[in-house]
């Protein structure tokens, strides 16, 4: 079973699955680029900004068409790529 995704709010507070723990004091620090951010979101144990997985996300959906089923390469079509 997966574990119960973590959201990090800088300076309102943790939000883990139906628990909420207000603290001014919660920071919001990306382990992918290292800068602090206004929320992060947990993968596994190290926390990620919305910049960084929304990156990661278009990656995703780059490599899922460039290694397409059918084995056609080519350039990317213009617009989003969704998968």
């Amino acid at each position: 079973m997966a574990s119960e995704i973590e959201v990090r709010v800088a300076g309102r507070g943790v939000v883990r699955g139906d628990t909420v723990e207000g603290g001014e004091e919660t920071k919001a620090t990306c382990a992918a680029c290292g800068r602090e951010s206004d929320a992060v979101a947990s993968i596994a144990k190290v926390f990620a900004c919305a910049d960084c997985l929304r990156e990661r996300l278009e990656a995703m959906s780059v490599a899922r068409f460039r290694l397409r089923a059918d084995g056609q390469s080519g350039p990317l079509p213009w617009g989003k790529v969704s998968g």
